[in-house]
């Protein structure tokens, strides 16, 4: 019988894990569309700004808010999968190229190639790994935040 608990919950954190991964992408979404047809920014600099302000604090307030609903234990460990993504194709980055520079590293990553277009291959790195990496840490940053004020919450009614 015991073993039967055991599974159980570790089959109910799976599925948290993964709805409140599920929430951390796609939540931003909605809102970034909303502003991209409200203000039709012209530059691409400018869309970047937009791209990780949203994905910064919109997932960070997703997070904070969700992790009140869901299990707020799981939600500070969204970050994990999608970082193991992001090392992994950062690591198959580096064995494409000739020499290692952390810059270069950064720039590829951080949506600055995409001057070049968005069939550029740093910018298409940075849409599709860097901005969920980005996404799942501000929702388990926010999360880790409103377990950490429910816990003063708590301890300050004691």
């Amino acid at each position: 019988m015991l073993v039967a608990s055991v599974v159980q919950r570790r089959i109910s954190q799976g599925w948290s894990y993964f709805a409140n991964l599920a929430i951390a992408l796609s939540v931003p979404v909605p809102i970034d569309h909303l502003l991209s047809v409200a203000y039709h920014l012209k530059s691409i600099s400018a869309i970047i700004w937009r791209e990780w302000a949203i994905s910064i604090l919109c997932s960070g307030i997703t997070g904070f808010l969700a992790s009140k609903r869901l299990n707020g234990t799981m939600a500070k460990w969204v970050w994990v999968f999608p970082s193991l993504i992001l090392a992994y194709r950062v690591t198959a980055y580096l064995s494409m190229t000739d020499y290692f520079s952390v810059a270069s590293t950064l720039k590829h990553f951080s949506g600055a190639e995409c001057h070049s277009g968005t069939q550029a291959s740093g910018c298409r790195d940075f849409l599709v790994f860097t901005v969920i990496a980005v996404r799942a840490f501000s929702y388990s940053a926010g999360a880790s935040l409103s377990n950490r004020a429910r816990a003063n919450a708590v301890n300050e009614v004691k």
